[in-house]
């Protein structure tokens, strides 16, 4: 059964440690070990080492940010494996003055409308409440100790955010340590609103650099206004990305997909100390693709690059100006700020789909409604390349993500533990 006060206590630390997981480099890089040596401490009783069926293991690449490998193994010997990895140790930021509560002190309060209680804190939705989740779970496959025909495997892993440290799922991989996931389903917990996820979008972000003339305002058409070029600048690639990769409206209704592609600025600063009478010399514009998983996100990225260089080989021609402004003179840059990462659906025709359907199903007394979205998750399409069955949920809120006043729903999580337990249960009645 769901153990309600160990999930809230196991959690509760966690939020607490959120401030040390942090991960916006480079003024907040994460320190992942202080989130999974709260988990090893509980778990640590019911190891091996201790007379209790657990195996526990941190692989660490980068000091002070290891990935845990929690594993309940099969009553007898036999390669067969069923995996529950995504949940992640590092949180997005939290700004304390944004919030209407502590982000870094668990809170529950019920809900007006329903009753149900929640839990608010950074990390709750977004990973930290999957990672308690996943500790209460094998704490009681330790405790009940079920002959299982196959091993019970949990990877939680370090820097999902960011993912450019080469701390986390990437150097797992290229390290041989997901290679035994092959033998068996693998359950992505990473997302949100209960229901199965069946697709997720890929993403690459970007910095695009505007370089003009700075000169005195009131003599603009001596200036290369910096700002209006990179405005001008992204407006001409979004409209030429619209083109090039637009909906494909069959295979996103198949799949569920509630939004297509995009390319859009997120941020936009000019450095310096520029004064409201002063022509920009400088803009910065920051922002990222989210793509359906249909369209390559290397030939995305290809295709944009070539559009900045037909910009600035042809003196910004194609650009509308406005006024006395101009942009014969100036410049245009791009980069691509982390690693690729390739979008993905899965295999509705899977033994597993088809069980976590029905466990869902029968935990929630509805009809599953499986969904997709163009949010990212890394190394899943790898993993599904390499012959691995990947299918997705969570149990987390799904407007909750990323949000000031972070929350998610004990109820949810409570369910999240009985659809978890019913694909365990109906894998191991399945003849293989």
């Amino acid at each position: 059964e769901f153990d309600e006060v160990l999930f809230v206590a196991v959690l509760k630390r966690l939020v607490a440690a959120a401030p040390e997981l942090q991960n916006n480099p480079p003024s907040q890089i994460p320190r992942e070990d202080v989130a999974s040596d709260v988990l090893m401490e509980v778990l640590r009783p019911f190891t091996q080492e201790h007379g209790g069926p657990l195996k526990l293991n941190r692989v660490t690449f980068v000091p002070g940010r290891g990935n845990l490998f929690i594993e309940y193994p099969a009553a007898a010997s036999t390669d067969r494996v069923v995996t529950i990895a995504g949940s992640h140790l590092d949180v997005v930021p939290a700004d304390p003055a944004q919030w209407t509560c502590d982000p870094f002190q668990l809170t529950c309060t019920a809900e007006a409308s329903s009753g149900k209680h929640i839990l608010r804190g950074r990390g709750v939705t977004d990973c930290l409440g999957h990672c308690a989740l996943l500790c209460v779970l094998f704490v009681q496959l330790a405790k009940v100790k079920p002959a299982l025909p196959f091993s019970m495997l949990a990877v939680l892993t370090s820097d999902e955010e960011i993912g450019n440290a080469n701390a986390g799922i990437d150097p797992l991989m290229v390290n041989g340590h997901l290679d035994r996931l092959k033998n068996g389903p693998v359950f992505w917990l990473d997302c949100a609103d209960m229901m199965p996820n069946i697709g997720c979008g890929g993403m690459a972000t970007w910095e695009l650099v505007a370089t003009g003339k700075q000169f005195h305002s009131g003599m603009p058409n001596r200036g290369i206004n910096a700002l209006e070029l990179a405005w001008e600048a992204v407006s001409f690639l979004q409209k030429r990305f619209y083109v090039q990769f637009p909906r494909l409206k069959e295979k996103e209704e198949l799949y569920k997909f509630e939004c297509q592609s995009s390319m859009k600025p997120t941020t936009c600063t000019v450095p310096g100390n520029n004064a409201i009478n002063q022509i920009p010399d400088k803009c910065v514009v920051q922002g990222d693709l989210r793509m359906v998983p249909f369209y390559d996100v290397k030939e995305v990225v290809a295709s944009i690059n070539s559009w900045v260089k037909e910009l600035n080989d042809t003196n910004f021609a194609a650009l509308e100006s406005r006024g006395p402004s101009k942009y014969s003179g100036g410049k245009v840059a791009i980069r691509w700020i982390a690693d690729l990462v390739q979008g993905m659906v899965c295999d509705l025709d899977a033994d597993s789909y088809t069980v976590l359907c029905a466990a869902t199903e029968l935990v929630l007394g509805r009809p599953a409604v499986p969904y997709s979205d163009t949010g990212a998750l890394p190394a899943l399409a790898d993993l599904k390349k390499v012959g691995m069955d990947v299918q997705m949920m969570g149990y987390g809120v799904e407007e909750a993500y990323h949000a000031n006043d972070e929350y998610g729903r004990l109820e949810d999580f409570h369910q999240g533990f009985d659809i978890l337990r019913a694909v365990i249960t109906m894998l191991a009645e399945r003849k293989h």
